[in-house]
């Protein structure tokens, strides 16, 4: 089914470990992703809950399909902030994403120099977008930074293949 909808145009996968029942970095979703390789698309991977996704799962997941760019989404979440800087230190395919966040793992990733690392998401409507906006650009004030946050940092995931 993945093939079919990745040969129709689908731009990406999300795995929420949680709702589907499984430890993020269980062996279950390698099928799976040898599929997503195929068509060499991101995965957005849902991070922040404990025992089933946890931001250290992300990165082991990444570092078994190096080929594949991976979004750790929620950035961990606020309470693995330390945890998910350190997960990247060991995936140079994975990401950060912003949403479920705040100010203190902003800063933490602006002090660790992870700029290049972020891609800005919103979990819309859970959360409003303008206000998420209004923090990360407060924290990361310099037009370079916004630009990689908002723009650059996804087209690299994308591998520069985003579609208008």
């Amino acid at each position: 089914e993945v093939r079919r909808a990745l040969g129709e145009g689908l731009a990406g996968l999300f795995v929420h470990s949680v709702y589907q029942g499984f430890r993020l970095d269980d062996h279950i979703v390698d099928p799976l992703l040898e599929a997503v390789a195929e068509f060499d698309v991101p995965v957005y991977v849902h991070t922040g809950t404990a025992a089933q996704a946890e931001p250290f799962q992300a990165a082991e997941l990444a570092r078994r399909f190096p080929g594949l760019n991976f979004i750790m989404g929620h950035g961990g979440s606020s309470d693995y902030g330390e945890d998910a800087v350190r997960a990247l230190e060991f995936a140079p395919n994975l990401w950060l994403e912003t949403s479920r966040n705040g100010p203190a793992n902003y800063n933490l990733w602006r002090v660790k120099e992870l700029t290049s690392r972020v891609v800005f998401g919103s979990s819309a409507p859970e959360y409003i977008s303008a206000v998420e906006i209004e923090i990360l650009a407060d924290v990361f004030a310099s037009r370079e930074e916004r630009e990689a946050i908002f723009s650059k940092n996804i087209e690299t995931v994308f591998k520069g293949r985003l579609r208008p």
